[in-house]
C-alpha cells in the first residue's frame, strides 16, 4: 500500500508530463521508460519500473498522435502498473490485465480534455480580437488544466481505490486465464520490435538484424549488449565513409590542379607558337 505522500507525487508526475508533452518537452512525456523508472523510484521498486517502463516503450513504438489525434497512453498505463503490481512477478500479468486497458480508457480522457480545450481557446480568439493580451496570457495557461487533470484524475483514482479494486478482480479471475494474461504480457515487447522493424529498412541493411540474432541465439548476449556493438559498427562506419569521402576529395583536388596545369602548358605553347610565327616572319 502506497503512503500519501507517494500519491501526491505520482499523480502531480503524470499530471505535468503531459503539460511538458505539449511545452517544455523534456521526455516527462514521451520516454515511457524513464516514467517507469521514477515512478519506481517513488514506490521504492526501480527494477520493476525499468521492465514495466521498457516494456511499455516497446508497446508505443510506431505510435504517434498527428494532429489533434488521441493515441493509447502507454504512460499513464506504466505508471499506474508501476505502482500498483507490488513486485517482478506481477509485472507481465498487470501489464496485460489493466495496463493496455488503462491506455486505451485515457483515450476518452485525451478526448474530453481537447474538447474542453476548445472553448477556452474560443475565448483565447475573442480576446484577441479585443486586444485583451494579458486575458489571452491567462487562457493559455488556463488550458493546461484539463490536460492536467486528463491524468492526473485517473493515476490518483488508480492509486486511492486501484489496490482494493485489484484484489477483488484478482479473487474471481480463474487461474487459467491469470497464466494467460501473464503468457500474453510475456509477448508485448515482441510485438513493439515487430511494429519497429516493419518501420525500419531490413531488406536494404539485413545483415545487422542477422548480427543481433546471432549476437542474441548463439551468444547469449543481451539487448544492453547488442546495442552497445551496434554503436560500435555504426561509428566504425561512419568513420570509414569519412575516411573515403576524404580520400575522393583529395583526388578530385589533384585531378583539378593537373588538368589547370595542362590547360597553362597548352596555353604556353600555342604563345610559343605564335612568337615562332611572327619571328619567321
Amino acid at each position: 500500500m502506497l503512503a500519501a505522500w507517494q500519491i501526491i507525487l505520482i499523480t502531480l508526475w503524470a499530471g505535468f508530463g503531459i503539460i511538458d508533452g505539449y511545452t517544455l518537452m523534456s521526455g516527462m512525456y514521451a520516454n515511457i521508460a524513464l516514467n517507469g523508472v521514477v515512478v519506481g523510484l517513488i514506490s521504492g521498486n526501480v527494477a520493476l519500473g525499468l521492465l514495466v517502463g521498457g516494456t511499455m516503450q516497446m508497446l508505443a513504438l510506431g505510435i504517434a498522435g498527428i494532429g489533434g489525434s488521441s493515441v493509447p497512453d502507454y504512460r499513464t498505463a506504466a505508471i499506474l502498473v508501476t505502482a500498483l503490481a507490488g513486485n517482478m512477478g506481477n509485472a507481465q500479468e498487470y501489464i496485460a490485465k489493466y495496463g493496455i486497458p488503462v491506455a486505451a480508457l485515457v483515450i476518452q480522457l485525451d478526448v474530453l480534455a481537447k474538447m474542453a480545450n476548445t472553448f477556452i481557446q474560443a475565448h483565447a480568439d475573442k480576446a484577441i480580437a479585443e486586444g485583451n493580451y494579458r486575458r489571452v496570457q491567462t487562457l493559455d495557461l488556463l488550458g493546461m488544466v484539463p490536460m492536467f487533470l486528463s491524468r492526473a484524475v485517473p493515476v490518483f483514482l488508480g492509486l486511492v481505490f486501484g489496490p482494493t479494486l485489484i484484489k477483488a478482480i484478482n479473487s474471481i479471475t480463474p487461474v487459467w486465464m491469470v497464466s494467460g494474461f501473464k503468457i500474453a504480457g510475456a509477448m508485448l515487447p515482441i510485438v513493439g520490435f515487430v511494429i519497429l522493424l516493419k518501420n525500419l529498412p531490413v531488406k536494404k541493411s539485413f545483415q545487422f538484424l542477422l548480427l543481433g540474432f546471432l549476437l542474441s541465439a548463439f551468444f547469449n548476449v543481451n539487448v544492453l549488449g547488442s546495442a552497445l556493438i551496434g554503436l560500435v559498427v555504426t561509428i566504425c562506419i561512419y568513420q570509414f565513409s569519412k575516411t573515403d569521402s576524404g580520400s575522393s576529395n583529395h583526388t578530385d583536388g589533384n585531378g583539378s590542379a593537373g588538368s589547370v596545369a595542362s590547360k597553362h602548358e597548352a596555353g604556353s605553347d600555342q604563345k610559343e607558337a605564335l612568337a615562332d610565327g611572327y619571328d619567321e616572319d
